[in-house]
């Protein structure tokens, strides 16, 4: 089959920057190379220019301007929030200066850094978090400790009231690998039970994984997969999480 260049599909309008590849954390299954490296304010800027530049050219192929089409600018590393005043305070000045109204942020941030004061910025200028999280205080300090050989759940519950207020739909991010995959459950019940409405739970796919684990990470899915059974049953809405929602509602469509 041939495939077919479409010279719209150039002009892309969602990006992510890498403000850097250092973090304060060292998650076991990390895959980036830590250097560190730091984007340059000059580089944001430009970026910046790119994505605006992309989103007016498009609207051109596209032969009509629309007002409510925006830019996607999503901040990420490494640990964003360690270029909070280097990157990100400026980017967005910068962007909200020169292209008000065209560019929405997001960020993904492991919430280690995120004190009242910075959560607050983010509510102020609409940019939403993705929580980088791996589940209670057991899991969470084994696959992902501080740099320093510290916990670093205290550091991440102790924002995640102030988040949720923010930010009510934050996305609970986790990563399983084999060593916790017998507590995938436990996972979800932790982050329903902290009041989050959203949670998306991805395998490490950068390990080889044993046909044991397997069995019991199958297992797990499934006690979720009963979990989202009762609840409905119930008439209670349960915490949304993709895979399984996707899969209980071609269920339910399946003629």
């Amino acid at each position: 089959m041939e495939l077919k260049y479409e010279p719209i599909y150039k002009y892309f309008t969602n990006v992510c920057l890498n403000v850097t590849d250092d973090c304060n954390l060292a998650c076991v299954y990390c895959f980036v190379q830590q250097k560190p490296h730091f984007m340059t304010l000059e580089t944001a800027f430009k970026a910046i220019d790119f994505i605006v530049n992309n989103l007016k050219q498009r609207q051109i192929l596209e032969g009509e301007f629309d007002k409510t089409e925006t830019a996607n600018v999503s901040f990420f590393g490494g640990e964003p929030t360690l270029m909070w005043d280097k990157i990100i305070i400026p980017t967005v000045a910068y962007a909200e200066e020169n292209y008000p109204g065209l560019i929405n942020f997001n960020i993904t941030t492991n919430g280690t850094l995120l004190e009242n004061e910075r959560i607050q910025y983010l509510g102020e200028h609409n940019i939403p978090i993705l929580l980088s999280m791996d589940g209670g205080e057991k899991v969470q300090n084994l696959n992902r400790p501080c740099k320093n050989g510290n916990n670093s759940f205290p550091l991440v519950e102790k924002n995640i009231s102030s988040i949720l207020k923010t930010f009510p739909n934050t996305t609970f991010r986790s990563t399983i690998n084999q060593d916790t995959c017998d507590t995938l459950f436990d996972t979800f019940l932790f982050a329903a039970g902290k009041g989050f409405t959203n949670i998306f739970m991805c395998p490490n796919c950068r390990e080889e994984w044993s046909e044991t684990n397997i069995d019991i990470l199958r297992k797990e899915v499934n006690k979720i997969f009963t979990y989202f059974v009762f609840s409905f049953l119930n008439g209670e809405m349960p915490i949304y999480c993709t895979p399984i929602a996707s899969a209980f509602i071609h269920i339910l469509n399946h003629d």
